[in-house]
């Protein structure tokens, strides 16, 4: 990592009893730097920093600092942000604590096939000891809500994130789209309501970080369009867990829906789903994976239609 540092009108008074005081207007600047699958490029930090302290206690803190990040980059996506960084204070004693405040003043996400509209974060952070904790809200056009907790040992450098996606209710006026697009897929949700938790865990090991855990998303009345595609009024309860890239159903999965139109419509159609999906997809996560459906029935014509088993493979596109 390289980085180059300026400072200006830097001040500093020491007293005779040994208590010093100062302040230090400063950018700290870093073209490039990576820390595992994650980089950055021209990150800088700007703002006044104060300084009090003796033999003993030292602390620094910062009213207001300014983090600016041309780009962060993973395997999953990409994103430009500038942060404010409110309240900052860090002691160092015979163990250091710090805290501190993060709000999103700039934010712009790049995933893949998918557009996301107005995020932004704010959260609060705080360092004892070994262990960083935090929380706070990521937002999509400030409705959209995702709340987390998280925290991390800095020795184990093993840690654990809760989420929670809070009950979001579609409409005419509030469709999907009002919060992501997928370019690719003319698609909308007009009706009906989402909501969802997980809880992940991370840890060091030899071949790089394993992340593991479970995911539950509630789908309710869900009605909307695909292309072609209409549907009124569909229902599931997703439940999987995601462990060494894969994304993995506990087993089979009850799903419904009022109607199902392509020109040809289809209505009280119910079935049962499974799946293994490597996250994302790539050599190293092996097969894209398979989605399995079980005992569809639906009322069509007058009649009734069955389909025992279904099963789509994402390799072999059928």
């Amino acid at each position: 990592v390289e980085a180059a540092f300026s400072a200006t009108d830097v001040l500093l008074d020491c007293g005779f009893s040994g208590e010093c005081r100062g302040s230090l207007p400063a950018v700290l600047a870093v073209p490039n730097w990576q820390a595992g699958g994650l980089g950055g490029e021209n990150a800088t930090l700007a703002g006044e920093l104060r300084f009090e302290g003796n033999s003993d206690v030292q602390q620094f803190s910062a009213t207001e600092l300014e983090l600016q990040l041309a780009r962060l980059s993973h395997e999953l996506g990409s994103a430009e942000l500038a942060l404010a960084i409110e309240g900052l204070t860090v002691t160092a004693a015979q163990d250091l604590t710090a805290s501190l405040s993060l709000t999103s003043r700039r934010l712009s996400v790049d995933l893949p096939g998918i557009e996301v509209i107005n995020p932004a974060v704010s959260s609060s952070w705080s360092l004892d000891a070994n262990r960083l904790s935090g929380s706070g809200t990521l937002s999509i056009d400030r409705e959209l809500r995702v709340e987390f907790a998280a925290s991390h040992d800095l020795v184990s450098q093993a840690g654990q994130v809760s989420l929670e996606l809070e009950p979001l209710q579609f409409s005419d006026a509030r469709p999907l789209t009002r919060y992501v697009t997928l370019p690719d897929l003319e698609a909308d949700i007009v009706a009906g309501s989402v909501a969802g938790t997980s809880s992940l865990t991370w840890q060091p090991s030899a071949s790089g970080w394993q992340l593991s855990g479970p995911l539950s998303l509630e789908l309710d009345g869900l009605s909307g369009f695909a292309a072609d595609l209409l549907f009124v009024d569909f229902t599931t309860r997703l439940e999987a867990r995601y462990q060494d890239g894969r994304l993995q159903s506990p087993g089979s999965l009850p799903a419904t829906v009022a109607t199902v139109d392509v020109g040809l419509p289809m209505n009280r159609i119910d079935w049962e789903y499974g799946f293994d999906l490597g996250i994302p997809v790539s050599a190293a996560n092996g097969s894209p994976g398979t989605v399995t459906i079980n005992g569809l029935r639906t009322a069509m014509l007058g009649g009734t239609v069955e389909i025992p088993e279904f099963v789509y493979d994402r390799a072999a596109q059928t």
